[in-house]
């Protein structure tokens, strides 16, 4: 009962907070700040606006639907991280960091991860529900603000294949 009524909250909080401006394709990402797997602090920026192609995948270490795209992810990232992908998970699940360094150890996630324990990385790009992917380009602006997960691989051969 205690989880039904955390999701609940997370939800309403969610989709009743409205971002401090609509993030379009074509915007520069919205920078926001968390700390990695090692407690360090970081910045999506410390990734995105780099000269790459960045995959933002927001979700949370007890979200079952976000739990079962991590092999997906997985073949995505041993797939492409080669040729210039950088990948970040943004676990904006407001609940106890240490769930998600858990989550994240037990599912054997490689690539980049932020925790946040604020509703800011959320607000920042409006999501509305988990899993969600977003897109940023090489030059920081944001591809696709609505990435389906699993039409990546057509996504990022077009992406690739012209280079």
């Amino acid at each position: 009962m205690k989880k039904l009524f955390t999701v609940i909250v997370l939800l309403a909080s969610v989709i009743f907070s409205a971002p401090a401006r609509e993030l379009s394709d074509g915007d520069a990402f919205a920078d926001f700040t968390g700390v990695d797997i090692n407690s360090k602090q970081v910045k999506l920026s410390d990734y995105a606006g780099k000269g790459k192609y960045v995959l933002m995948e927001f979700c949370a270490s007890w979200c079952g639907p976000c739990r079962k795209t991590i092999p997906f992810l997985k073949k995505i990232y041993d797939e492409y991280s080669g040729k210039g992908l950088v990948m970040v998970s943004v676990d904006a699940s407001e609940r106890d960091i240490r769930d998600g360094f858990t989550a994240a150890g037990r599912e054997g996630i490689v690539w980049h991860t932020i925790f946040s324990k604020e509703s800011t990385p959320c607000e920042l790009y409006d999501v509305q529900y988990i899993p969600r992917a977003v897109l940023i380009g090489p030059d920081g602006k944001i591809v696709s603000t609505e990435v389906n997960i699993y039409g990546l691989p057509a996504v990022l051969d077009g992406i690739y294949d012209k280079k």
